[in-house]
């Protein structure tokens, strides 16, 4: 079992204003865009707390919401999960730093 963490939010309406009510999970794009996906599977998982307040402290809030409407989301649910994976998904040795492209 591993456990990982990842940056969530809850997802309440679409663009058009159907009601969602899911929660969301940050992933990363290419060159370092990030975006929300529906599947904590693709989400940008960080192997501590530690690191991932810290991704969130110094790039986190901007980032995250560049080019999404905010009034789709609820700011107040935006945390930090853990999610516990029976098999890891990835073997890893160390965490890689963040680089713009």
């Amino acid at each position: 079992m591993k456990t990982v963490y990842v940056i969530a939010v809850k997802h309440l309406f679409d663009y058009e204003g159907n009601t969602l009510n899911r929660w969301e999970y940050v992933q990363f794009g290419e060159c370092g865009y990030t975006f929300f996906t529906e599947s904590v599977d693709g989400a940008q998982h960080f192997y501590s707390i530690d690191k991932a307040q810290k991704w969130f402290d110094e790039i986190g809030h901007g980032l995250i919401f560049y080019g999404n409407c905010k009034g789709q989301y609820d700011l107040e649910s935006l945390c930090i999960k853990s999610v516990v994976f029976r098999d890891p998904i990835v073997n890893f040795v160390r965490d890689l730093d963040f680089k713009n492209c």
